[in-house]
């Protein structure tokens, strides 16, 4: 994840923050601000993307890149089990989440801190992404599964 950058902000817009936070059931500030990200991107005011992520579709599947790094490839297939690997470590509610290893698939999905890491095993990748970001990040990736099988 990365050095957080700080924003400042006038109290009257702080306390709007607070409360559409509270109004979404957001666990955090910027899951509320994902949650507006998404309906503008919904409503086709912005694309679908996330800084740092390049998914590719491929003749087989997809190349994915985080951050400018050596690509990794995955299948159709591959690309769906990483989708539920994330969703099912991010629905894990123990405070020590297991580390969702799918050696045969190439990737794993493990809690680095209070970030979500997902390693790409082969290419020795790892990116590091807030909880509401890796969710981003799957649904990104299903997206793209959709628009291939299309």
């Amino acid at each position: 994840m990365g050095q957080l950058p700080k924003i400042a902000l006038p109290l009257e817009r702080y306390q709007q923050l607070v409360d559409l936070r509270d109004l979404l059931n957001a666990p955090s500030f910027s899951a509320a601000i994902g949650e507006l990200i998404k309906t503008f991107a919904e409503i086709g005011k912005i694309e679908h993307s996330l800084p740092g992520v390049d998914i590719r579709a491929a003749t087989d599947g997809f190349v994915i890149r985080f951050d400018g790094t050596t690509a990794a490839g995955m299948s159709y297939e591959d690309a769906m089990h990483l989708v539920g690997a994330i969703r099912e470590y991010l629905a894990d509610t123990k405070p020590r989440k297991t580390a969702l290893a799918h050696p045969t698939r190439d990737f794993i999905v493990k809690g680095i801190g209070r970030s979500v890491a997902i390693q790409f095993i082969k290419r020795k990748i790892t990116k590091q992404f807030a909880p509401d970001i890796a969710a981003d990040f799957a649904d990104l990736l299903e997206r793209n599964i959709a628009q291939a099988n299309t």
